[in-house]
């Protein structure tokens, strides 16, 4: 996964690795920017919720201790307690959807690597060892241990 950071600032570097990559759709950078903004909007509004509910339940208290009448704002904390579980749950569903769109995206190219759409278009830098050639047929190692004996497929 990239950074979301990185995502939102660096629009333009995703874009070039997502054409380096032969994705045509690239609506999915729309998409990320659009659900990471819902996600920032939601959290700011979850935590003036909490803000506000604090602040109400403190008041109930000072009435209370007042012995003054707070139903009223005991009301008002429930249905702000109600509303906030809402949005919680939405703010959670934004968050799996970002991480969802987030898994989608490919790594990020470095500048030195070829573009190609398949392993035919790689160039090879360097070798360590030649390929052994043999004046036979090499075997499978699974054929191989069942020659030896030491693999039995038919009990196993």
């Amino acid at each position: 996964m990239l950074d979301l950071n990185y995502i939102s600032k660096n629009t333009e570097i995703l874009q070039e690795t997502l054409i380096r990559r032969g994705v045509a759709d690239l609506s999915i950078i729309a998409e990320i920017n659009d659900a990471l903004n819902n996600k920032k909007r939601l959290q700011v509004e979850v935590e003036n919720l909490r803000s506000e509910r604090n602040q109400l339940s403190k008041e109930v208290g000072f009435l209370k201790s007042q012995g003054k009448d707070a139903l009223s704002v005991m009301e008002t904390v429930k249905t702000s307690g109600e509303k906030l579980k809402s949005l919680e749950e939405e703010l959670i569903q934004e968050a799996n959807r970002l991480d969802a769109l987030n898994l989608k995206l490919p790594n990020l190219l470095d500048d030195e690597v070829p573009i190609g759409k398949s392993e035919e278009d790689n160039v090879e830098l360097y070798s360590i060892n030649k390929k052994p050639e043999f004046d036979f047929k090499p075997m499978t190692h699974f054929d191989l241990g069942i020659d030896m004996k030491v693999l039995d497929f038919e009990r196993g």
